[in-house]
Protein backbone atom coordinates (compact mmCIF):
# COMPACT_ATOMS: atom_id res chain seq x y z
CA UNK A 1 0.00 0.00 0.00
CA UNK A 2 1.00 3.76 -0.46
CA UNK A 3 0.18 6.04 2.38
CA UNK A 4 0.71 9.98 2.73
CA UNK A 5 1.95 11.52 6.32
CA UNK A 6 1.02 15.19 6.56
CA UNK A 7 3.10 15.69 9.49
CA UNK A 8 6.70 15.08 10.27
CA UNK A 9 7.53 12.13 13.05
CA UNK A 10 8.57 8.88 13.72
CA UNK A 11 6.34 6.26 13.03
CA UNK A 12 6.15 2.17 13.65
CA UNK A 13 4.69 0.65 10.54
CA UNK A 14 2.86 -3.07 11.46
CA UNK A 15 2.49 -5.85 8.41
CA UNK A 16 0.00 -8.44 9.83
CA UNK A 17 0.38 -11.68 7.44
CA UNK A 18 -2.11 -14.59 8.06
CA UNK A 19 -1.86 -18.07 5.95
CA UNK A 20 -5.50 -19.52 4.38
CA UNK A 21 -4.75 -22.32 7.23
CA UNK A 22 -5.15 -19.00 9.87
CA UNK A 23 -1.47 -18.81 10.78
CA UNK A 24 -0.76 -15.28 11.66
CA UNK A 25 2.92 -13.54 11.68
CA UNK A 26 3.55 -9.74 11.88
CA UNK A 27 6.54 -7.49 11.74
CA UNK A 28 6.96 -3.78 12.47
CA UNK A 29 9.59 -1.21 11.15
CA UNK A 30 10.21 2.23 12.44
CA UNK A 31 9.46 5.19 9.40
CA UNK A 32 10.67 8.37 9.55
CA UNK A 33 9.12 11.44 7.82
CA UNK A 34 11.38 14.51 7.93
CA UNK A 35 9.97 18.01 7.74
CA UNK A 36 9.54 19.88 4.94
CA UNK A 37 11.61 23.39 4.89
CA UNK A 38 9.32 26.47 4.60
CA UNK A 39 10.76 28.88 1.50
CA UNK A 40 11.05 32.54 2.41
CA UNK A 41 12.86 35.32 1.66
CA UNK A 42 13.15 39.51 1.91
CA UNK A 43 14.01 41.56 -1.21
CA UNK A 44 14.97 45.35 -1.45
CA UNK A 45 12.96 47.45 -3.75
CA UNK A 46 15.13 49.59 -6.26
CA UNK A 47 15.39 52.29 -8.69
CA UNK A 48 16.17 51.23 -12.53
CA UNK A 49 19.82 51.56 -12.82
CA UNK A 50 20.63 52.75 -9.54
CA UNK A 51 21.19 50.21 -7.28
CA UNK A 52 21.67 46.07 -6.97
CA UNK A 53 18.71 44.26 -5.58
CA UNK A 54 19.31 42.30 -2.29
CA UNK A 55 17.64 39.37 -1.55
CA UNK A 56 17.83 37.89 1.86
CA UNK A 57 16.68 34.49 2.29
CA UNK A 58 14.48 33.80 5.58
CA UNK A 59 13.50 30.17 4.81
CA UNK A 60 12.85 27.72 8.09
CA UNK A 61 12.70 23.94 9.03
CA UNK A 62 12.00 22.61 11.86
CA UNK A 63 14.81 20.23 11.98
CA UNK A 64 17.86 19.38 9.83
CA UNK A 65 19.24 22.48 7.59
CA UNK A 66 18.63 23.90 4.46
CA UNK A 67 21.62 23.41 2.21
CA UNK A 68 20.44 24.29 -1.15
CA UNK A 69 19.26 27.68 -2.68
CA UNK A 70 17.73 27.93 -6.24
CA UNK A 71 17.35 31.60 -7.08
CA UNK A 72 15.36 32.79 -10.71
CA UNK A 73 15.43 36.34 -11.12
CA UNK A 74 12.86 35.99 -13.85
CA UNK A 75 15.17 37.88 -15.82
CA UNK A 76 16.55 36.26 -19.24
CA UNK A 77 17.66 33.40 -17.39
CA UNK A 78 19.55 34.83 -14.17
CA UNK A 79 20.17 32.04 -11.46
CA UNK A 80 21.95 31.85 -8.56
CA UNK A 81 22.70 29.26 -5.88
CA UNK A 82 23.73 32.21 -3.30
CA UNK A 83 22.00 31.87 0.45
CA UNK A 84 21.81 35.76 -0.40
CA UNK A 85 22.44 37.27 -3.81
CA UNK A 86 22.35 40.73 -5.04
CA UNK A 87 20.83 41.37 -8.92
CA UNK A 88 21.37 44.12 -11.17
CA UNK A 89 17.79 44.72 -13.07
CA UNK A 90 18.02 47.19 -16.15
CA UNK A 91 14.80 47.70 -16.80
CA UNK A 92 12.21 48.90 -14.61
CA UNK A 93 9.26 46.01 -14.21
CA UNK A 94 8.03 43.62 -11.74
CA UNK A 95 9.66 40.21 -11.67
CA UNK A 96 8.29 36.84 -10.51
CA UNK A 97 11.61 35.57 -8.55
CA UNK A 98 11.50 31.99 -7.18
CA UNK A 99 13.29 30.72 -4.46
CA UNK A 100 13.65 26.66 -4.33
CA UNK A 101 15.36 25.92 -0.88
CA UNK A 102 16.80 22.10 0.13
CA UNK A 103 17.31 20.56 3.40
CA UNK A 104 20.19 18.14 3.96
CA UNK A 105 17.39 15.45 4.04
CA UNK A 106 16.62 16.45 0.29
CA UNK A 107 13.27 17.81 1.36
CA UNK A 108 12.12 21.24 -0.91
CA UNK A 109 10.22 23.87 -0.97
CA UNK A 110 9.47 26.34 -3.40
CA UNK A 111 8.40 30.26 -3.27
CA UNK A 112 6.95 32.61 -6.18
CA UNK A 113 7.49 36.64 -5.23
CA UNK A 114 7.27 39.85 -7.35
CA UNK A 115 9.91 41.78 -7.19
CA UNK A 116 9.75 45.66 -7.95
CA UNK A 117 11.67 47.73 -9.79
CA UNK A 118 10.77 51.55 -9.46
CA UNK A 119 11.36 53.25 -13.25
CA UNK A 120 13.50 56.42 -12.74
CA UNK A 121 12.78 59.73 -14.48
CA UNK A 122 14.15 61.19 -17.52
CA UNK A 123 16.06 64.21 -16.80
CA UNK A 124 16.17 67.34 -19.60
CA UNK A 125 16.09 70.59 -19.63
CA UNK A 126 15.24 73.93 -22.06
CA UNK A 127 16.83 77.11 -21.49
CA UNK A 128 15.64 79.98 -23.48
CA UNK A 129 18.90 81.24 -24.79
CA UNK A 130 21.99 79.24 -24.89
CA UNK A 131 24.51 82.78 -26.52
CA UNK A 132 24.67 86.39 -26.20
CA UNK A 133 26.87 89.04 -24.82
CA UNK A 134 27.87 88.67 -20.83
CA UNK A 135 25.94 89.13 -18.44
CA UNK A 136 24.01 86.71 -20.05
CA UNK A 137 20.30 86.03 -18.34
CA UNK A 138 18.73 82.69 -19.01
CA UNK A 139 15.51 81.06 -18.12
CA UNK A 140 15.61 77.06 -17.71
CA UNK A 141 12.86 75.31 -17.98
CA UNK A 142 12.40 71.66 -16.70
CA UNK A 143 11.19 69.40 -19.52
CA UNK A 144 11.99 65.68 -17.28
CA UNK A 145 9.54 63.03 -18.43
CA UNK A 146 8.86 60.08 -15.57
CA UNK A 147 6.64 56.82 -16.92
CA UNK A 148 4.16 55.21 -14.90
CA UNK A 149 1.85 58.48 -13.59
CA UNK A 150 4.73 58.84 -10.93
CA UNK A 151 5.81 62.90 -10.74
CA UNK A 152 8.61 64.34 -10.47
CA UNK A 153 9.04 65.92 -7.00
CA UNK A 154 12.62 67.23 -6.60
CA UNK A 155 14.92 69.51 -8.97
CA UNK A 156 18.70 70.00 -8.31
CA UNK A 157 19.93 72.40 -10.92
CA UNK A 158 23.96 73.35 -11.14
CA UNK A 159 24.32 76.58 -13.22
CA UNK A 160 28.56 75.85 -13.21
CA UNK A 161 28.84 79.92 -12.31
CA UNK A 162 28.46 79.42 -8.46
CA UNK A 163 24.91 79.19 -8.22
CA UNK A 164 22.40 76.66 -7.34
CA UNK A 165 18.79 76.32 -7.19
CA UNK A 166 16.06 73.89 -5.79
CA UNK A 167 12.64 75.32 -8.15
CA UNK A 168 11.24 73.38 -11.16
CA UNK A 169 12.13 76.74 -13.49
CA UNK A 170 14.61 78.99 -12.36
CA UNK A 171 17.01 81.64 -14.17
CA UNK A 172 20.49 82.38 -13.75
CA UNK A 173 23.05 84.44 -15.45
CA UNK A 174 26.34 83.78 -16.89
CA UNK A 175 29.18 86.73 -16.15
CA UNK A 176 31.80 86.63 -18.45
CA UNK A 177 35.04 88.77 -17.20
CA UNK A 178 37.58 88.25 -20.20
CA UNK A 179 37.79 90.47 -22.36
CA UNK A 180 39.18 88.59 -25.17
CA UNK A 181 37.87 85.15 -24.87
CA UNK A 182 34.22 83.51 -25.00
CA UNK A 183 33.18 81.46 -21.91
CA UNK A 184 31.07 78.51 -21.63
CA UNK A 185 29.12 76.75 -19.16
CA UNK A 186 27.81 73.12 -18.01
CA UNK A 187 24.05 72.80 -16.60
CA UNK A 188 23.81 69.96 -14.67
CA UNK A 189 19.87 68.91 -13.51
CA UNK A 190 19.29 65.86 -11.15
CA UNK A 191 15.45 65.18 -10.79
CA UNK A 192 13.54 63.04 -8.48
CA UNK A 193 10.17 61.46 -8.89
CA UNK A 194 7.50 60.40 -6.03
CA UNK A 195 9.13 56.66 -6.40
CA UNK A 196 12.69 57.67 -4.91
CA UNK A 197 14.01 57.50 -8.11
CA UNK A 198 16.52 60.15 -9.77
CA UNK A 199 17.77 60.96 -12.75
CA UNK A 200 20.75 62.72 -13.65
CA UNK A 201 21.70 65.27 -16.99
CA UNK A 202 24.98 66.78 -17.51
CA UNK A 203 24.86 69.16 -20.61
CA UNK A 204 28.67 70.09 -21.09
CA UNK A 205 29.01 73.43 -22.40
CA UNK A 206 25.31 74.31 -22.82
CA UNK A 207 25.68 77.95 -22.26
CA UNK A 208 28.47 80.31 -23.94
CA UNK A 209 28.53 83.89 -22.98
CA UNK A 210 30.45 86.17 -25.15
CA UNK A 211 32.83 88.50 -24.49
CA UNK A 212 32.56 92.12 -24.08
CA UNK A 213 35.10 94.83 -25.23
CA UNK A 214 36.39 97.59 -23.49
CA UNK A 215 36.49 100.54 -25.69
CA UNK A 216 39.25 103.14 -24.44
CA UNK A 217 41.24 105.66 -26.42
CA UNK A 218 42.78 109.05 -25.82
CA UNK A 219 42.50 112.48 -27.90
CA UNK A 220 45.77 114.64 -28.17
CA UNK A 221 45.49 117.08 -27.17
CA UNK A 222 42.91 117.27 -24.59
CA UNK A 223 42.73 121.16 -24.77
CA UNK A 224 43.50 123.40 -27.78
CA UNK A 225 42.60 126.61 -29.25
CA UNK A 226 40.26 127.48 -32.86
CA UNK A 227 43.99 127.60 -34.46
CA UNK A 228 45.44 124.28 -33.34
CA UNK A 229 42.38 122.14 -33.99
CA UNK A 230 43.41 118.60 -35.27
CA UNK A 231 42.77 115.92 -32.78
CA UNK A 232 43.75 112.85 -33.00
CA UNK A 233 42.54 109.48 -31.68
CA UNK A 234 44.94 107.39 -29.27
CA UNK A 235 42.96 104.00 -29.72
CA UNK A 236 43.35 101.22 -26.76
CA UNK A 237 40.51 99.29 -26.92
CA UNK A 238 40.97 95.51 -26.12
CA UNK A 239 39.00 92.99 -28.13
CA UNK A 240 37.10 94.93 -30.91
CA UNK A 241 37.23 94.65 -34.68
CA UNK A 242 35.23 97.00 -35.27
CA UNK A 243 35.44 101.41 -34.27
CA UNK A 244 32.64 103.90 -34.78
CA UNK A 245 33.42 107.37 -33.99
CA UNK A 246 31.22 110.29 -33.50
CA UNK A 247 33.09 113.74 -33.05
CA UNK A 248 30.13 115.35 -31.67
CA UNK A 249 30.42 118.35 -34.69
CA UNK A 250 28.24 115.88 -37.66
CA UNK A 251 31.90 113.99 -38.24
CA UNK A 252 32.08 110.38 -37.72
CA UNK A 253 34.43 107.45 -38.65
CA UNK A 254 34.72 104.01 -38.72
CA UNK A 255 38.97 103.84 -38.51
CA UNK A 256 40.78 102.68 -35.76
CA UNK A 257 43.02 105.85 -35.14
CA UNK A 258 40.93 108.70 -36.95
CA UNK A 259 41.71 112.22 -36.86
CA UNK A 260 39.36 115.12 -36.54
CA UNK A 261 39.83 118.71 -37.14
CA UNK A 262 37.30 120.92 -35.20
CA UNK A 263 36.15 124.17 -37.16
CA UNK A 264 34.64 125.99 -34.28
CA UNK A 265 35.07 126.48 -30.54
CA UNK A 266 33.47 124.60 -27.92
CA UNK A 267 33.72 122.00 -25.94
CA UNK A 268 32.97 118.59 -27.48
CA UNK A 269 32.32 114.74 -26.50
CA UNK A 270 34.40 112.45 -28.77
CA UNK A 271 31.97 108.92 -28.33
CA UNK A 272 33.58 105.50 -29.63
CA UNK A 273 31.24 102.35 -29.63
CA UNK A 274 33.40 99.36 -30.18
CA UNK A 275 31.91 95.80 -31.06
CA UNK A 276 33.15 92.18 -31.28
CA UNK A 277 32.50 89.49 -33.97
CA UNK A 278 29.49 88.44 -32.05
CA UNK A 279 28.12 92.28 -31.53
CA UNK A 280 28.97 92.95 -28.27
CA UNK A 281 29.64 96.65 -27.63
CA UNK A 282 31.12 98.69 -25.27
CA UNK A 283 31.20 102.83 -25.52
CA UNK A 284 32.95 105.47 -24.17
CA UNK A 285 33.55 109.06 -23.97
CA UNK A 286 35.95 111.67 -24.00
CA UNK A 287 35.99 115.38 -24.14
CA UNK A 288 38.03 117.82 -26.18
CA UNK A 289 37.96 121.65 -25.84
CA UNK A 290 38.37 123.77 -28.19
CA UNK A 291 39.26 127.72 -27.33
CA UNK A 292 38.64 130.66 -28.34
CA UNK A 293 41.33 132.98 -29.57
CA UNK A 294 40.50 136.64 -28.71
CA UNK A 295 41.39 139.14 -31.04
CA UNK A 296 40.59 142.80 -31.67
CA UNK A 297 41.22 144.56 -34.72
CA UNK A 298 40.61 148.33 -34.98
CA UNK A 299 41.40 150.16 -38.01
CA UNK A 300 43.24 153.42 -37.97
CA UNK A 301 41.67 155.40 -40.70
CA UNK A 302 38.25 155.62 -42.64
CA UNK A 303 36.66 157.87 -44.96
CA UNK A 304 33.34 158.81 -44.92
CA UNK A 305 32.42 159.88 -47.97
CA UNK A 306 29.45 157.80 -49.09
CA UNK A 307 31.41 156.21 -51.69
CA UNK A 308 30.66 153.01 -50.24
CA UNK A 309 33.98 152.13 -49.28
CA UNK A 310 35.18 152.72 -45.93
CA UNK A 311 32.42 154.95 -44.83
CA UNK A 312 32.17 154.16 -40.99
CA UNK A 313 34.39 152.91 -38.64
CA UNK A 314 34.32 149.89 -35.65
CA UNK A 315 35.80 147.39 -34.04
CA UNK A 316 36.07 144.18 -35.29
CA UNK A 317 36.63 141.11 -33.10
CA UNK A 318 36.71 137.18 -32.09
CA UNK A 319 36.12 135.66 -28.82
CA UNK A 320 34.42 139.01 -27.44
CA UNK A 321 31.25 138.85 -26.26
CA UNK A 322 29.41 142.08 -27.73
CA UNK A 323 27.00 142.45 -25.10
CA UNK A 324 29.45 143.89 -23.28
CA UNK A 325 31.20 146.43 -25.39
CA UNK A 326 30.96 150.05 -24.83
CA UNK A 327 32.55 152.08 -27.55
CA UNK A 328 33.53 155.69 -27.58
CA UNK A 329 34.79 158.38 -30.01
CA UNK A 330 35.92 161.72 -28.58
CA UNK A 331 37.41 164.90 -30.50
CA UNK A 332 40.80 165.97 -29.83
CA UNK A 333 39.68 168.76 -26.99
CA UNK A 334 37.64 165.24 -25.02
CA UNK A 335 34.21 165.82 -26.40
CA UNK A 336 32.51 162.40 -26.33
CA UNK A 337 30.99 162.58 -29.70
CA UNK A 338 29.97 159.01 -30.24
CA UNK A 339 28.87 155.85 -28.23
CA UNK A 340 27.43 152.55 -28.75
CA UNK A 341 27.37 149.31 -26.84
CA UNK A 342 26.24 147.37 -29.67
CA UNK A 343 28.86 147.54 -31.89
CA UNK A 344 26.91 150.31 -34.47
CA UNK A 345 29.53 151.57 -36.73
CA UNK A 346 30.15 154.98 -36.41
CA UNK A 347 29.70 156.77 -39.40
CA UNK A 348 31.82 160.03 -39.26
CA UNK A 349 29.34 162.74 -37.75
CA UNK A 350 28.17 164.36 -34.67
CA UNK A 351 24.62 165.62 -33.70
CA UNK A 352 23.21 164.58 -37.33
CA UNK A 353 26.18 166.25 -38.72
CA UNK A 354 29.49 165.49 -40.54
CA UNK A 355 32.79 165.92 -38.75
CA UNK A 356 35.51 167.75 -40.26
CA UNK A 357 39.09 165.77 -41.16
CA UNK A 358 40.46 165.18 -38.27
CA UNK A 359 42.24 162.48 -35.94
CA UNK A 360 39.82 161.21 -33.07
CA UNK A 361 40.25 159.65 -29.75
CA UNK A 362 38.57 155.72 -29.20
CA UNK A 363 38.26 153.63 -26.16
CA UNK A 364 36.85 150.14 -26.13
CA UNK A 365 35.87 148.40 -23.35
CA UNK A 366 34.61 144.84 -23.45
CA UNK A 367 34.65 141.43 -22.00
CA UNK A 368 35.91 137.99 -23.93
CA UNK A 369 33.71 134.82 -23.60
CA UNK A 370 35.75 133.78 -20.52
CA UNK A 371 34.57 137.01 -18.33
CA UNK A 372 37.87 138.52 -18.57
CA UNK A 373 37.65 142.71 -18.71
CA UNK A 374 39.88 144.22 -21.87
CA UNK A 375 39.91 147.93 -22.27
CA UNK A 376 41.61 149.48 -25.84
CA UNK A 377 42.18 153.07 -26.98
CA UNK A 378 43.64 154.47 -29.34
CA UNK A 379 42.97 157.21 -32.38
CA UNK A 380 41.69 156.65 -35.42
CA UNK A 381 42.24 159.41 -38.68
CA UNK A 382 39.03 160.74 -40.80
CA UNK A 383 40.15 161.84 -44.08
CA UNK A 384 37.67 163.06 -46.67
Amino acid sequence: PNHLYVQEGTYTVTLIASSANGCVKDSSAIIEVYPKPVANFSNTTVCENFDLTTFTDLSTVITGTVTNYEWDFDDANNTSTLPNPTFDYNLPGTYNVSLIVTTNNNCKDTIIQPVTVHPKPIADLVASITEDCSPLCVDFTDNSTTPNNSNIVNWNWDFNNGENSLVQAPSSCFVNNSNTEDKTFTISLIVGNDLGCYDTLVNTDLITSWYNPIASFTPSPEETNMYEAEITTNNSSVGAITYSWDFDNSDVSTDFEPVVNYSDTGVYNIMLAVATENGCVDTTYNQVIINPVISIYIPNTFTPNEDGNNDSFIFKGYGIDLETTQFYIFDRWGTLIYYTENATPWDGTYKGDPVQQDAYIYKLTCKDVFGEQHEYKGHVNLLK
